[in-house]
């Protein structure tokens, strides 16, 4: 017959163990929650639109409908870009940052897109950083690059971009797409 402390302790044990499964199940459930509300919200990031909601990231910078605001710089190359350079035809603008991994993935995929067109209708403008040379050269020659000096750049500012990347299609000197992946580009544009 065995002792009554050898049942206390296995009682203990089996207490403890059964508390720290419910600690356990309960911290589970919680990062699964957490993991659910995150990719519902990336989802509707990669959909291009803000999804609505108090928890979105709101409308992207420019909105659709907005006419270029007025800017002049100074491509890589020596060439000039301005309002009035983006503001007849279709024309096509990304916004990178050498610091945003997503920028870094996205760029060849918009240097794709810009061999398909002619340079003087694509603008690549990349925030000046570290590393922000090396993007220029991969951009040099398939588009118009620019190099915004730093956060809160002429062209950052004046388009008030508040998202890297920043992928936008225009008309005629109208913002008419706004959005942060290739995919969010009418379907048209982006063969």
């Amino acid at each position: 017959m065995e002792s009554p402390q050898l049942n206390v302790v296995e009682l203990t044990v089996a207490i403890a163990i059964l508390i720290l499964l419910l600690l356990n199940l309960l911290l589970t459930y919680g990062v699964v929650r957490r993991l659910r509300e995150h990719g519902t919200r990336l989802s509707k990031v990669e959909a291009g639109g803000n999804g609505g909601g108090a928890d979105s990231l709101g409308p992207a910078s420019p909105a659709p409908g907005t006419s270029v605001p007025s800017f002049e710089a100074a491509a890589v190359d020596g060439s000039v870009v301005s309002s009035a350079t983006t503001s007849q035809g279709e024309k096509y603008m990304g916004f990178f940052s050498p610091t945003c991994a997503p920028c870094r993935e996205r760029l060849p995929e918009f240097i794709s897109f810009a061999q398909r067109r002619s340079p003087d209708d694509v603008v690549v403008i990349i925030q000046d950083g570290d590393g922000a040379s090396e993007m220029a050269a991969a951009a040099t020659g398939v588009a118009r690059v620019i190099i915004d000096d730093g956060p809160g750049g002429q062209l950052i500012e004046s388009f008030q971009v508040d998202r890297f990347p920043t992928l936008i299609a225009l008309q005629d000197g109208v913002v008419t797409t706004n959005t942060s992946i290739m995919g969010g580009l009418p379907s048209e544009l982006v063969r």
